[in-house]
């Protein structure tokens, strides 16, 4: 075991200063034509599909798109083909490092670069598969900061994993995992020494025998040391970011500052996390292969013309002239994508104003029953300008109050609440699962809610889609109509088509449409008044876009008083949360908006 570390460390000890300057000068750049060719992917096959926004109701239908297939494969090829690349450059320091010889990032890039040409004319289709295979373990810090960092991915797997058996799910990426991880040591003979498949596995047997052990202990203490490694720099990073916070940011912009902060620096520590992850997995792995496989790297003779050509390439690739162009380029590209990242709404904005409204969720869940008469009177009481409520459809048609489709959680009862009648929900006992103070609430209707309110608090009447509803946006309309209380409420919803039959109705009823994701063209969407959208995804650019529109924006569901300073001081219209007081006093300027620097550190880590 100790044989093999010493190895590995000699590799990235070797060359380290052009492992630095390479990864730094590849990465970003590699990352900017990541990112832009996945935004204009699903710009362009949202256009095709002829959609202008990204929504719940069409995502699966936009996953499922043959054109949306075709860009994620296009996508992947060009992710597989940039990851392959550095895979070539690294391996070339590492023979190079083996051999006791200085290798420059310009001779990683060349020669990577050649030995990926040759290997891809020599076997066109393999590299993709053989890259591919590796990519769930030697890319596994790369995977997990950007399935955080690119939102639409992380969604996509949450689908997926509440879609499925949870556990095929899990079993699947364990299969998945250990074979990758057992497919990585392979890499060397593919394609280090260029072999066909069929020709290293002896070998690669011989390999696992000998060591397997000893390659997975060390392997483990590896992958340790590099996360100790970047979380220590990553808890430095935040130390300095809190202490220039508490230094030169006023007392009134330090939460939002400590926030914005935070996103830059976890977009950076992914960068690094993947970058030093990716090379030390990568030099642990040809450690072993010179270890257990082979004594010495393979060599590839050239044809003396061909060299004479790779010579003169490299003395220009490699010249002061040129590398300082090359350098000028790459700090030119990362500039362009770190204010690419600020430009996204990711500055820190004046001191919050008091003029967003208070929403209460689900009626004032956090005091009361959710849902209830009882949890509208704590939203009164609490001074918030409206509660939120959702709404049902029982099998007779009668309009009540409830969130979720089943009444097991609230009730004890389980049962959908397209399956009862109302006389059967009305017996129901919603409080007492709450607190037993609150035995004997009853599930409310929405005439018997909108009735409390008039007068003493408006209304966030949110329509739930559950597929036995047809006929619930008529009968909610023609209930807020004959009661007068256009004027008092916002119609909200998750479900587009929903907002466009109100309006129809009703065009004095205020529509807000409820989102999960910013993906497309907000303009089309002209029957909602107002985007209610989840707090993670908003930021000032998205404000002053919406605001453009003549429309509010409405964040949901905020119950950390960081995240309510950051949103005011965003401009949002509306604050949706359990806990109204505490919102009130993030405006007036009563809470504590002036942390010390441990809070900021978490604020930042959030």
């Amino acid at each position: 075991m100790k044989r093999l570390l010493i190895t590995c460390w000699r590799l990235i000890k070797k060359n380290a200063g052009s492992l630095f300057v390479f990864e730094i000068l590849y990465r970003i750049p590699a990352f900017c034509l990541i990112y832009f060719l996945a935004g204009w992917a699903v710009r362009f096959s949202l256009e095709r599909q002829g959609y202008s926004y990204m929504t719940a109701e069409n995502y699966t239908q936009f996953i499922r798109h043959p054109i949306t297939l075709l860009m994620m494969v296009l996508c992947s090829l060009v992710v597989l083909a940039v990851l392959f690349l550095e895979l070539m450059a690294l391996f070339t320091c590492f023979e190079a490092s083996w051999r006791k010889e200085k290798c420059s990032a310009a001779d990683m890039f060349v020669k990577g670069a050649a030995r990926m040409g040759r290997y891809m004319k020599k076997r066109p289709v393999f590299w993709i598969f053989g890259s591919l295979g590796a990519v769930p373990a030697a890319h596994l810090y790369l995977i997990i900061s950007e399935s955080a960092n690119l939102r639409l991915l992380s969604v996509t797997i949450q689908k997926i994993y509440k879609a499925s058996p949870k556990s095929i799910f899990l079993g699947i990426c364990i299969a998945v995992a250990l074979f990758s991880i057992g497919y990585t040591y392979l890499l060397p003979y593919l394609f280090a020494e260029g072999r066909r498949f069929k020709e290293f596995r002896a070998r690669a047997r011989i390999m696992w025998r000998n060591g397997w052990k000893q390659i997975l202990f060390s392997g483990a203490c590896a992958h340790l040391a590099v996360f100790a490694l970047t979380a220590a720099a990553y808890l430095l990073m935040l130390a300095a970011a809190g202490a220039y916070i508490l230094i030169f940011k006023e007392a009134s912009v330090r939460m939002s500052a400590a926030l914005i902060y935070g996103q830059w620096l976890k977009k950076a520590f992914g960068i690094v996390w993947g970058s030093v992850g990716f090379t030390v997995i990568l030099g642990y792995v040809y450690a072993a292969y010179l270890v257990y496989g082979s004594p010495e790297p393979a060599k590839y003779p050239k044809k003396k013309k061909k060299r004479q050509i790779n010579k003169r390439v490299h003395a220009v690739l490699s010249g002061r002239a040129f590398a300082a162009f090359l350098l000028a380029m790459i700090v030119g590209l990362e500039g362009g994508y770190l204010y690419s990242i600020s430009a996204q709404g990711t500055q820190v904005s004046d001191p919050s104003r008091a003029d967003a409204a208070v929403t209460a969720h689900r009626g004032g869940a956090k005091m009361a029953p959710e849902n209830t008469i009882s949890a509208l009177e704590y939203s009164v009481k609490s001074m918030s300008d409206y509660a939120e409520i959702d709404v049902q459809e029982t099998k007779d048609g009668e309009i009540v109050l409830l969130h979720d489709n089943n009444l097991k959680r609230t009730t004890g009862m389980n049962k959908y609440i397209w399956e009862l009648d109302y006389a059967e929900v009305e017996q129901l006992d919603a409080g007492i699962k709450f607190n037993k103070n609150f035995r004997g609430e009853k599930i409310p209707t929405l005439e018997e809610a909108i009735k409390y309110a008039d007068g003493k608090i408006n209304l966030n009447i949110e329509i739930k889609y559950n597929g036995h509803n047809e006929n619930i946006v008529k009968r909610v309309v023609k209930i807020i109509t004959d009661c007068g209380f256009e004027e008092n409420c916002v119609l909200t919803s998750m479900n587009y088509g929903f907002l466009k039959e109100a309006k129809q109705l009703n065009p004095d009823i205020r529509t807000g449409y409820t989102m999960t994701m910013t993906y497309g063209d907000l303009s089309e969407l002209t029957a909602a008044d107002a985007f209610s959208v989840k707090y993670t995804y908003i930021n000032e650019s998205f404000v002053q876009t919406v605001h453009a529109l003549g429309k509010e924006v409405y964040a949901w569901t905020l119950n950390y008083k960081g995240d309510m300073k950051r949103m005011i001081d965003c401009g949002v219209d509306n604050v949706i949360t359990d806990d109204p007081e505490l919102v009130h006093q993030v405006l007036l300027g009563e809470a504590d908006i002036n942390p010390g620097f441990l809070e900021l550190m978490r604020y930042m880590m959030k």
